[in-house]
């Protein structure tokens, strides 16, 4: 059934950036070891189930698409508000084509809840709440509207409007202005924090049955509870934001424990630090609560957290009363994917199959898609930050495009504790057009489906924050305190046109009321309902629903009175059917009559790309002043400004007609809507050129494809304005060759433009990295495959320095495989062999881990993949001709699920694993001397250690020589017992001391560098005999004085 504005069954326009259902692009920090290409998807892990309802026979008939997998349909039915499923039917017949399941139980006016599982190779799982003509009661309860003082004067407006909105949704408002407190004001927080519960528990206690829920607007004290990380990541172990805390009306909520003191101050908690111990709710959670909090988002330029909530506020209003235009369909941008048996984005499929059909869904990326279509729910998810994620966007991201969902749901590491800084989390509130709600949807999973039978949105945040009984198959985190809802807790999914032109006149003790009627065809009727003012109780005064469009209240009271008129329809949706009273229209009615303020129309014509200031008119017949309001926004832009001066801006690139419309109210009737009509021209735009950077090999062709956009599709020719400088161009527009010149290696450049046969674009340049080859190793001896590696315990948020360390184990291996690890714990590897290269030309290179890695080709740092992060890939390229080049591997692991894999591409080969075949390592040297003995002990071929000159404790030892001090050999001759190093003015001396020994019959070698950040050691001295008295000695003439300088002897191959 159509509901206003809410289109259904319209076409769907695809962006071309439109990515489908899983993209495989990772940005920022991940939450955990990913598994993208595995067999299932999230959607797999979901049942899409719609019902439809017939009232005679009374029938809940339940559907579902075929799957052609399915073994077997089991479906479980509930009453609401209640824990325990019951099992209504086992479907084995024929699983693979089943559509659907009819309950002939069910009775009229009663709501059920139904779980649908699915048995397949992953069980998925479906739920509907559903009924057959729900009834609806006037009032949806008490809500408690807390309020952070420093906003109540700026936007006293706004929330007087708020205040009228929430009451014309039924809801009874209980409004407390509360100090706004920041957490790290450390004792008036803690104080804020246990006055609001006190608050909110008077108002509870006063009237249990009907307080309902608790909207926080504002930077209203932040609750903080217990010692969780649901991302995984162990530095954000902690206190989390707890607005569970204000929800619970019967749970203990203590601080008398010291429970996480690792971490960055905000998240640690101590004793009496007024975050309190809990990290599982300790009582089920009693209210809807929702916070529209946009304090600390610099990230909105030009906008302060005051602006941001009044805008958040004019959303708001206008979703109430159908001024957004949108299409019930569901969007998911999913870069998790099945995830070791999780799968986050099933709560999107889940919920968006549900509230609109599968065909109604689409995955795809967020930020493009909804650019262009306007859709009631999104969903994203991927790796993150406090302020991204991945694949999806970062905060920034929100404030330079203005996606068109009213409600989503985000998932990824990070964001889901949300009171910092520009969060992601928050970032979607502070949008110009639409987004009105968002909540971290995954860990635990998000319940939204009890919408489509007039729920709201807090409800369903209420029921997710207790649930133990929604079957997953995995859903890690259930009832922990972190579950919070950013928004409105009061929205609902269906919305009604409402009535206009209510207005009336009284005389003695009657009021005559009339109205123009719905736009909406499936209104049944419509409900008054009066008071004296707008703080005070509103009583139906009609005993039965009104079909027309007058009404005469005949026990008016004296004096001017309120009346609200509300609209009532039987909504069918994908839940059943239910009744539901919109949100109302009011009017201010007087002994004396009032005439019906006019909001004044106007028509502009104005360039594409252009902002139109507009004065938005009206008039009063008794001159009253009036307040403005903002009906319907517009579909192709957006409005900026405070009321009525105001800027229309439409939507980059866009041309056609526009509009939007608004009323006027005189403080007691609200106008008929006044349309602002635009017409948008065309412009010719500009073609934009694409910069790019390519890499070519020092003294090869390199061919690159100039590339342009022009949004007007016009061909497009090509012309290069400046030239190379270092190299050669040859070849047409947009085909070009580039050649470096013979011996330059470096970064070259050239610039280009696009012409679209009117207009020419801006120049954009093409960056060259011309490469030399790097020179192989060529190691002498003898090479047999396999990789020298050598493995170290430790701690560490990047690559530790190695040589600084000792390791716990060495050894030679085949590949780069994490099994030489001796723990599953937290480990460092340095994997060191010579790589095979059969042709010459430009090699890249790929690291994927978790957590960090590096990849090396002898100095040149190829890859660079470091720091704690889930799975992902990093890459680099290198140069490289014939020949054996020496080749380093570090990784380390912190926290994730151990990964690691390197892989190259190059001339005549496509991406894939380094093979064995091509790893080799020295095995004996040009002397015939055995390097086992020295793989078994130092895990190197011809490295020994390194010591510091000027020796920080003193004793003449590095760490690594005081380890290996006085050790032997595994032959039991000792070849080294000590490094020492001797300062003069003007040189150091470089002892170390060795004997006669069959198991090393090399000459000895000298290194040194300055830091122990690059890996370059440079050679000082070689061809070191060993003394026969067994001490040896190196001079270094005149070292670096103002730097410190590292040594290392080395036995030659």
């Amino acid at each position: 059934m159509a509901r206003g504005l809410q289109l259904r069954g319209v076409g769907w326009k695809m962006s071309p950036q439109i990515k489908i259902v899983h993209k495989l692009l990772f940005v920022g920090m991940m939450l955990f070891c990913s598994r993208i290409l595995l067999a299932a998807s999230s959607s797999d892990y979901a049942v899409p189930v719609t019902a439809t309802v017939t009232e005679a026979p009374p029938l809940i008939a339940l559907h579902w698409p075929t799957y052609g997998s399915a073994t077997q349909y089991q479906i479980s039915r509930r009453p609401t508000n209640t824990t325990s499923w019951t099992v209504f039917a086992t479907l084995t017949s024929s699983p693979a084509t089943i559509t659907g399941w009819t309950d002939s139980n069910a009775v009229v006016g009663t709501v059920y809840e139904y779980k649908v599982a699915r048995s397949a190779g992953v069980t998925g799982y479906g739920f509907t709440m559903s009924a057959i003509c729900r009834p609806a009661e006037d009032s949806r309860g008490k809500v408690i509207l807390m309020v952070a003082s420093n906003q109540t004067v700026a936007l006293s407006n706004e929330l007087f409007r708020l205040h009228k909105d929430l009451v014309a949704d039924g809801w009874t408002v209980l409004r407390h202005d509360v100090a706004s407190v920041h957490w790290n004001s450390t004792n008036a927080w803690k104080i804020a924090v246990t006055n609001n519960k006190a608050i909110i528990k008077a108002d509870y206690d006063s009237d249990p049955v009907n307080v309902k829920a608790v909207f926080l607007f504002g930077h209203v004290a932040v609750p903080y509870s217990g010692a969780l990380n649901p991302d995984a990541h162990s530095d954000h172990y902690g206190a989390w934001p707890a607005d569970t805390y204000y929800g619970d009306m019967n749970g203990n909520w203590t601080d008398t424990s010291t429970v996480a003191t690792q971490y960055t101050t905000r998240i640690k908690n101590f004793i009496g630090d007024g975050k309190f111990d809990q990290t599982s709710i300790p009582s089920d959670i009693d209210l809807q609560v929702g916070r529209v909090d946009l304090y600390d988002m610099p990230c909105f330029i030009g906008m302060n957290e005051t602006n941001l909530l009044k805008q958040y506020l004019d959303k708001d209003h206008q979703y109430r009363y159908c001024g957004f235009t949108f299409q019930n369909r569901g969007v998911i941008d999913d870069n998790f994917g099945e995830f070791s048996g999780e799968a986050f984005a099933y709560d999107g499929w889940r919920a968006f199959g549900h509230m609109f059909g599968l065909s109604n869904v689409v995955g795809a990326d967020f930020f493009a898609t909804l650019a262009t279509n306007a859709c009631q729910w999104g969903y994203g998810c991927g790796g993150g930050s406090y302020t991204s994620c991945g694949g999806v966007g970062s905060s920034t991201t929100f404030t330079t495009n203005d996606p068109r969902a009213v409600f989503t749901m985000m998932f990824g590491s990070y964001f889901g504790d949300w009171d910092v800084q520009n969060n992601f989390l928050r970032a979607g509130l502070g949008t110009k057009s639409f987004t009105l709600s968002c909540s971290w949807g995954g860990r635990p999973d998000n319940y939204y489906h009890p919408m489509t039978i007039g729920e709201t949105l807090g409800e369903c945040i209420r029921l997710s924050q207790n649930n133990n009984s929604y079957d997953a198959v995995r859903d890690y985190y259930r009832r922990y305190v972190h579950v919070a809802l950013m928004g409105d807790p009061t929205l609902r999914l269906h919305m009604i046109r409402p009535p206009t032109l209510f207005n009336g006149t009284k005389s003695g003790g009657l009021a005559d009321l009339a109205w123009v009627p719905s736009p909406d065809t499936d209104v049944l009727g419509y409900n008054v309902y009066r008071s004296a003012t707008y703080t005070d109780s509103f009583t139906r005064i009609n005993a039965s629903l009104i079909a027309g469009t007058n009404y005469t209240d005949s026990s008016a009271p004296a004096g001017t009175l309120i009346y609200l008129l509300r609209p009532v329809s039987l909504e069918v949706s994908t839940g059943g059917s239910y009744t539901n009273i919109g949100q109302g229209v009011y009017a201010e009615i007087g002994d004396i009559p009032n005439g019906i303020p006019v909001a004044s129309n106007q028509v502009f014509t104005i360039s594409e790309d252009t902002f139109s200031p507009v004065t938005l008119t009206g008039s009063d017949p008794e001159t009253n002043a009036l307040t403005y309001s903002i009906s319907t926004i517009p579909s192709h832009g957006y409005i900026t400004g405070a009321l009525p001066n105001i800027v229309y801006c439409p939507y980059t690139n866009f041309f056609g007609p526009d509009f939007f419309t608004f009323t006027v109210n005189d403080g007691k009737v609200d106008s008929p809507t006044g349309t602002i009509s635009y017409t948008v021209t065309p412009v010719n735009d500009a073609p934009v050129a694409y910069a790019k950077t390519v890499t070519n090999v020092q003294g090869v062709s390199t061919s690159i494809v100039l590339t342009a956009f022009d949004v007007e599709g016009s061909n497009l020719t090509y012309e290069v304005m400046v030239s190379a400088s270092n190299g050669v161009l040859t070849g047409t527009p947009p085909n070009v060759v580039y050649t470096s010149n013979p011996l330059y290696s470096g970064m070259d450049s050239f610039t280009f433009r696009a012409n679209d046969g009117t207009t020419n674009g801006a120049n954009a340049t093409i960056t060259i990295r011309v490469m030399a080859y790097a020179e192989p190793d060529n190691p002498a001896g003898t090479l047999t495959t396999g990789v020298v590696y050598q493995v170290y315990a430790g701690l560490w948020a990047n690559l530790p320095t190695f040589d600084l360390l000792t390791p716990v184990t060495s050894g030679v291996t085949t590949n780069f495989g994490l099994s030489v690890a001796t723990t599953n714990q937290r480990y460092a590897i340095r994997y060191r062999s010579y790589l095979n290269v059969t042709t010459n030309g430009l090699f890249t290179f790929f690291t994927t881990s978790s957590d960090g890695s590096k990849f090396y080709v002898g100095t040149n740092e190829v890859v660079n993949n470091n720091g704690v992060h889930g799975s992902q890939e990093r890459s680099g390229q290198i140069a490289l001709k014939t020949g054996m080049y020496e080749i380093t591997t570090s990784y380390f692991r912190t926290n994730f699920t151990p990964t690691l894999s390197v892989s190259w591409q190059g001339p005549g080969l496509a991406k894939q694993t380094i093979p064995n075949s091509r790893l080799f390592y020295v095995s004996q040297t040009t002397n015939g001397t055995s390097t086992s003995w020295l793989i078994s002990r130092f895990g190197v071929t011809n490295d020994y250690t390194t010591i510091e000159a000027g020796d920080p404790d003193g004793d003449g030892l590095s760490t690594h020589d005081e380890y290996m001090a006085g050790t032997e050999p595994t032959n039991g001759a000792s070849v080294f017992k000590a490094l020492e190093l001797q300062s003069y003015p003007s040189s150091n001396a470089l002892l170390w001391y060795g004997t006669t020994n069959s198991g090393c019959t090399n000459l000895f070698g000298i290194r040194t560098r300055t830091n122990l950040i690059d890996d370059l050691w440079l050679l000082q001295g070689s061809n070191l005999s060993r003394s026969s008295s067994g001490t040896n000695i190196w001079w270094h003439i005149n070292p670096p004085s103002n730097s410190p300088v590292y040594y290392r002897v080395i036995i030659q191959p």
